[in-house]
């Protein structure tokens, strides 16, 4: 049999030397890297009046040089994966970089199209997408990049979905759902006291927390027949209204489907909205703004862009454990929709009529619960 020997040799002791950092107190966002010769560059953002500054210092033997500001502003930092840095390249050629710049350039590129660069989905779309929402969720201001906003508003659009279940793409749709199954702690009702109260809240779980996704149901599977539902108030003290609620519709095209909603679900980052068609021919999951499952028996040529742009990763769900956390954005363009209808003497493109839908569906999965489960027609 082989044999084999090993031999290693005792690597030299490291030692260690604490230097102070030349990054005022309240910084962040450090960034390491190296200059010319191997010294260390430390890049970092030191809050301002005006929001931050990105500022770098080199370090020579055991001292850091004055420190140097790069740029100010209120959009340098927009999410943990990219923060703005200070690199060498070669020579005296160095770089500098952070988001701001970034959405400069790409809006100054962008072409009139609804997407980045005109009528199709790009790779520059997919990239776009995550940095718009992170931009949004640090409140970073994206008021200076109205064609940046407005492509990833339309990759985020229902429109996608949308499109499919009008083309027939589910080929006999079999099954919609909607599950909701978010939390709320007894502090949540007792905060104030109309919440939990038929007479303000109009509801519980299903009226307050899913109205939006039980109309997103609505929108893309069509109008229900009939319902029958079972209610109960199982985690909570001191409300009147339904902490769960479990109802099968039946819609008018045939399916059959499911909607769960609840505030008595917990875990630890929260479960998002979701949204479920399947068919015989295919099937679609949305969970809150983006795709889980999207997956045809006969493939389109936009199914690849849509699942390269629009595809869920694990996330926590929009204000599902918080209600403090959910995404007002879409709230904030209802407002803006509404106000631009009036303006320009139009009806708005969600009319009282079509938001009536989902009220009038929840309202007959009320009186069926208090009905012992009865079918109700709409």
């Amino acid at each position: 049999p082989a044999q084999f020997y090993w031999s290693a040799k005792t690597p030299a002791p490291l030692t260690f030397t604490m230097i102070s950092s030349p990054a005022y107190e309240g910084s962040g966002q450090a960034h390491l890297s190296t200059g010319p010769g191997g010294v260390a560059v430390l890049s970092w953002l030191e809050p301002t009046e005006t929001g931050s500054a990105l500022r770098y210092s080199i370090l020579d033997s055991e001292n850091w040089s004055e420190p140097l500001t790069i740029a100010e502003g209120e959009n340098l930092f927009v999410n943990w994966a990219d923060i703005p840095s200070v690199e060498h390249i070669s020579g005296n050629l160095w770089a500098a970089h952070w988001m701001g710049e970034g959405f400069k350039a790409m809006e100054i590129i962008a072409g009139d199209g609804p997407y980045v660069f005109g009528n199709d989905v790009t790779l520059a779309d997919a990239l776009l997408v995550p940095q718009i929402y992170n931009a949004r969720r640090f409140e970073i201001p994206t008021d200076d990049f109205p064609k940046l906003v407005a492509a990833v508003d339309n990759c985020n659009e229902l429109d996608a979905f949308k499109k499919a279940a009008d083309e027939g793409r589910f080929g006999v749709l079999a099954s919609a759902s909607a599950y909701i199954k978010w939390h709320r702690d007894q502090a949540y009702y007792d905060s104030a006291g109309w919440r939990g109260t038929w007479a303000l809240d109009g509801g519980g779980a299903l009226m307050n927390q899913s109205i939006h996704t039980v109309d997103s149901l609505l929108y893309l599977a069509g109008p229900a027949k009939r319902v029958s539902a079972n209610t109960a108030c199982l985690a909570h003290e001191r409300i009147e209204v339904e902490d769960h609620c479990v109802a099968l519709i039946e819609f008018q095209n045939g399916a059959r489907g499911v909607i769960e909603a609840s505030t008595c679900s917990w875990s630890k980052d929260g479960h998002p909205a979701r949204v479920q068609l399947a068919g015989t021919e295919g099937s679609v999951f949305l969970a809150d703004e983006a795709f889980e499952v999207w997956d045809f028996k006969n493939e389109h040529a936009e199914d690849d862009q849509i699942r390269l742009t629009l595809m869920k990763g694990q996330e926590s769900g929009l204000g599902a454990n918080d209600p403090t956390a959910i995404n007002t954005y879409q709230h904030q363009r209802n407002f803006e929709e509404v106000v631009q209808a009036i303006a320009e003497n139009r009806e708005p493109s969600t009319s009282a009529a079509e938001a009536r839908k989902s009220v009038e569906l929840i309202q007959a999965i009320y009186q069926s619960a208090k009905n012992n489960g009865a079918w109700i027609d709409l």
